[in-house]
């Protein structure tokens, strides 16, 4: 019985090829508007086009482009040819991908797709044709505009859900067309904004251009937040990346207002800043900045670094440090000798006593009791006890009490 059922579903599949009315692919990669970018068109025979991956894609993912123009109440004029680009494995963002007569992974789907010279359009779908999922658009028809409707083959409306400048871009009519701006960004969303500017585009009437020569793009991380929080006397840094491409890590900037960035920390000396490498996944990372003072605003820059050590930085965050409560920051440094620092914030006025304790629970120390303001205090722990005798070398507890709130962290005196 399976039998005639796999040989059924075959058939139908092949049916409906034929026929040019089904455009999708099993269990591929639904795309959206700007997960694509086409890059350039050559019009002059042998017609050729290329186009850029934005968004991650699995092995049989169906893209149909063609050179039908969209009406303006919507739907394709169907009049010319649609052709289908199938991926033959998983294909990563930043990946440029070129159609040639020659190309194996393009098949005809229906009419005779042909750029006339005159100008015409090339767009972008997944989908059947009769309710097509938008990706990408280019006319290269007219002066840099989109018809107000598709009246003949070379012409065309916007198409549905496309916006020009963005998911869709509008040339000068030349023969042919070739995106001529930068090939590195920080994220899709910036690849995309300057690929969709016809400010960055350059023709030929003459001469078709070489759209092999464009060569993958630098997409090396797509950050999708980054935010910093206040969060009771120190700052909380959080950031996600979508996915990432040879990153070996990043680095953090930050810095004081009237003051210049300086370097915070780098994956070179914290393992928790060190990057995927190559991955299509999501990744969540977060960093506490305990450095900082209350009531002062500070700007942050988080920045990545590939394969070929080339730094990308990306867009600025800034917080100003509030606190609530009481809150006790890490010594430094630790183990220490012959002293160690660490800083109390108090977010309203209370009494505060800071004492020292061994490991038998003897208080040896006792550093602060009294009534104090709201604000920080730095406290120094020099490794002696409460006679201003040399402690022995071990584990030390620094205590923190404040009415019912009680810290404690680890010390080690080494001799």
């Amino acid at each position: 019985m399976k039998k005639y059922f796999d040989i059924s579903i075959s058939l139908f599949i092949c049916v409906f090829l034929m026929f040019g009315s089904v455009h999708v692919g099993l269990g591929q990669t639904t795309l959206a508007a700007g997960d694509i970018a086409i890059l350039g068109i050559n019009c002059d025979d042998p017609d050729d086009f290329a186009f850029l991956m934005l968004k991650d894609i699995t092995t049989g993912t169906i893209i149909n482009f063609t050179d039908d123009g969209w009406f303006a109440a919507g739907g394709f004029r169907n009049t010319e040819g649609i052709i289908a680009y199938t991926s033959s494995g998983p294909v990563a963002a930043g990946n440029v991908i070129t159609y040639s007569t020659s190309s194996s992974n393009f098949t005809t789907v229906s009419g005779s797709f042909s750029f006339a010279a005159s100008g015409d359009q090339l767009i972008a779908f997944q989908g059947d044709v009769s309710s097509p999922t938008l990706i990408f658009a280019v006319n290269d028809d007219g002066a840099a505009t989109w018809q107000a409707d598709a009246t003949s083959s070379n012409n065309s409306a916007l198409p549905t859900g496309l916006t020009n400048g963005e998911t869709a871009v509008a040339l000068t009519e030349r023969d042919n067309v070739k995106y001529n701006g930068s090939t590195s960004f920080s994220s899709p969303s910036n690849a995309l904004a300057a690929i969709a500017n016809n400010s960055n585009w350059t023709g030929d009437d003459a001469t078709r251009y070489d759209l092999t020569t464009f060569g993958d793009f630098s997409l090396p991380v797509e950050l999708t937040r980054f935010e910093a929080i206040s969060n009771n006397g120190a700052v909380n840094l959080n950031w996600v990346t979508e996915s990432e491409i040879e990153n070996l890590g990043f680095l953090i900037y930050r810095k004081a207002v009237g003051e210049r960035f300086e370097l915070l920390d780098s994956y070179r000396s914290n393992d928790n800043l060190k990057g995927q490498g190559s991955v299509t996944y999501r990744t969540d990372y977060n960093y506490t900045d305990e450095k900082v003072r209350v009531g002062q605003t500070y700007s942050y820059q988080l920045s990545d670094v590939d394969y070929t050590g080339k730094e990308t930085r990306h867009d600025l965050v800034s917080v100003t440090v509030r606190s609530r409560g009481v809150r006790m920051k890490s010594a430094y440094p630790n183990p220490f000798n012959p002293s160690t620092t660490f800083t109390v914030v108090l977010g309203e006025p209370t009494q505060l006593r800071v004492s020292i304790f061994n490991l038998l629970g003897q208080e040896v120390q006792r550093l602060m009791d009294k009534h104090q303001p709201e604000g920080e205090y730095t406290i120094s722990w020099n490794g002696r006890d409460q006679n201003g005798n040399n402690l022995p070398s071990g584990l030390y507890f620094i205590e923190l009490q404040s009415g019912s709130t009680l810290q404690v962290q680890k010390a080690v005196l080494v001799r």
